[in-house]
């Protein structure tokens, strides 16, 4: 990383070598910091109607330059473009010191053997394909190159990490620096006077505006971060970078992975760590990291001196859409989430950015709950999953968002409606009392948002066989499930054995269980049944 400030211009030149990933990356930073994404390259090529290679062919590499130069300044003098210049377009000191006026100049890296894989070699690069020997030309071209790379704002390695996250790095340090992002969305939670906002962002930067409202302290304000070993290392750099600019070097108390530390156990060891550090009733405790550490988080603020305030930063797409909103909080005792209170956080801060760090199963597994969401409140949510779904499995942020900002609109009315599921959050339960179920029988290995899917599909079924939807519609849910990368086949789980932990779920009633129901998309309604009227409808006559 560069010492220097980054400079005041209105672009961020992305910038390195051949092959270390500046056209991978470039869009993704662009869509993070709300700006446009400029191939130089491209740029070059289409107005030449011919290829680079061409280019340098029929031209040489000097008549290139020229052109390189003339298209990079048109660029860099539009405001808010992320500009990808070629490798060897800054190569001066004339050129590097009016590219560093334009905006930050970011440097990415890569190790040259990285590179030559990226490339295939070199056989289609201009500079390196006559060469004898394209690693010793490489390596030459790389040193020769070196004191200009070396002048950046940032530089940033590449070598065995995804473009996502290469982009979520280099946009949380440009908005340390004073680059704006995209705007935040913000989702009031309309509780009377305990009103909250879920912050729907790219990045931390603004986060440290919520931990201290009026009458908490100051920007001094004392606060622990409790999160899992995995978070820790994915996400606690950026945010510990952020919350240090505002002032704030909180305690760390890190939990292990899973859903084996939401217990009364690992909660005294939290809360025994938070007497440690001193933290006070004005103290705030952040939950940083997926449902266990939030459901855990939350419930131990809501008892540490009889209640601090409580941040929830969920980092998993199931908690950002689901999880993390509504104020429950719980441990796990015999069954799901059968210890616990309802505590709303002072607020709910969500990086999108986030995502881009998750396990691709565990990115799928939350998708579960989005369509969870579209088939209690929304068709038009269902709708949008159906047209985008591998860009959602994939992680496409652009398709994700309106997904993540939906969820939490419907989860936020619903729960002003009914803060302590008195009737209508029961709603939220679609999917999860088989779901919870299946959670209980595999011993938690299998995932909340996998047990989901299953679940909804039972739902479904049970749904059509009471005639209380079309028949079609499970299949329908399971062809999408299916493009999420979830389960479609709820029949490996149907079994007595498995239906009868149905019984110890939070929501039963004199008896029954309080089931959602689905009527059509975006209409669910609660039909009480006993576990025997379950198992009826959805086991063979032969295994009820």
């Amino acid at each position: 990383m560069g010492s220097a400030e980054p400079p005041r211009g209105g672009a961020v030149l992305l910038w390195g070598f051949m092959g270390t990933g500046k056209s991978s990356v470039g869009p993704l930073l662009a869509r993070a910091l709300g700006w446009t994404f400029v191939d130089l390259d491209e740029v070059i090529a289409a107005a030449a109607g011919a290829s680079l290679a061409d280019l340098f062919a029929r031209e040489g590499e000097a008549a290139f330059r020229v052109r390189e130069q003339q298209a990079l300044w048109a660029a860099v003098a539009r405001p808010g473009v992320v500009v990808a210049p070629g490798g060897g377009a800054l190569c001066s000191d004339e050129a590097l010191d009016r590219a560093r006026a334009a905006g930050p100049l970011v440097v990415l890296r890569a190790d040259v053997d990285e590179i030559l894989r990226r490339i295939g070699g070199g056989a289609r690069r201009p500079l390196l394909a006559r060469a004898a020997d394209p690693r010793r030309a490489a390596q030459d071209l790389l040193a020769a190159r070196r004191r200009f790379y070396d002048d950046a704002d940032l530089a940033v390695a590449t070598d065995g990490r995804t473009p996502a996250v290469i982009a979520v790095e280099i946009a949380a340090w440009l908005r340390r620096h004073g680059l704006p992002g995209a705007p935040d969305h913000v989702v009031p939670v309309e509780l009377g006077e305990r009103r909250y906002p879920v912050v729907v962002a790219q990045g931390y930067a603004g986060l440290h505006r919520h931990l201290a409202p009026s009458g908490r302290g100051g920007p001094g304000v004392a606060c622990a971060i409790v999160t899992d070993a995995n978070v820790a290392q994915a996400q606690l750099p950026l945010l510990l970078a952020d919350l240090a600019a505002a002032g704030l070097e909180p305690t760390v108390l890190t939990i292990e992975p899973g859903e084996a530390s939401k217990s009364l156990g690992v909660a005294e060891r939290v809360l025994e760590g938070l007497v440690a550090a001193g933290l006070e009733r004005r103290s705030v405790i952040l939950g940083v990291g997926g449902g266990v550490v939030g459901d855990l988080a939350g419930f131990v603020a809501s008892i540490y001196l009889r209640g601090v305030p409580y941040v929830a930063v969920p980092t998993s797409l199931l908690a950002q859409v689901d999880a993390s909103v509504g104020g429950k909080t719980g441990v796990n005792l015999g069954g799901k989430n059968l210890v616990g209170t309802f505590y709303q956080p002072q607020a709910c801060y969500v990086n999108l950015e986030a995502l881009a760090t998750l396990p691709a199963m565990e990115l799928r597994a939350g998708c579960a709950e989005v369509v969870k969401h579209a088939l209690i409140a929304d068709a038009a949510l269902l709708d949008h999953l159906e047209r985008h779904a591998e860009r959602i499995a994939q992680g496409d942020l652009e398709a994700l968002e309106p997904c993540v900002r939906r969820s939490i609109e419907i989860k936020a009315q619903i729960v002003a409606r009914d803060e302590r599921e008195a009737g209508e959050r029961l709603f939220l339960n679609l999917g999860h009392t088989v779901g919870h179920a299946i959670e209980a029988a595999s011993a938690y290995r299998v995932r909340h948002g996998e047990a989901v899917a299953v679940g909804l599909l039972a739902a479904l079924r049970l749904s059509a066989r009471r005639a209380l939807c079309d028949a079609a519609l499970e299949p329908r849910i399971a062809a999408l499930l299916g493009r999420l990368g979830l389960p479609t086949a709820p029949e490996p789980w149907l079994r007595r054995e498995v239906l009868d932990l149905c019984v110890v779920d939070k929501k039963r009633a004199a008896g029954s269980v309080r089931f959602v129901a689905v009527t059509a998309p975006g209409s669910v309604r609660i039909v009480p049944l006993t576990v025997g009227e379950i198992a009826a409808d959805l086991l063979p006559e032969g295994d009820r």
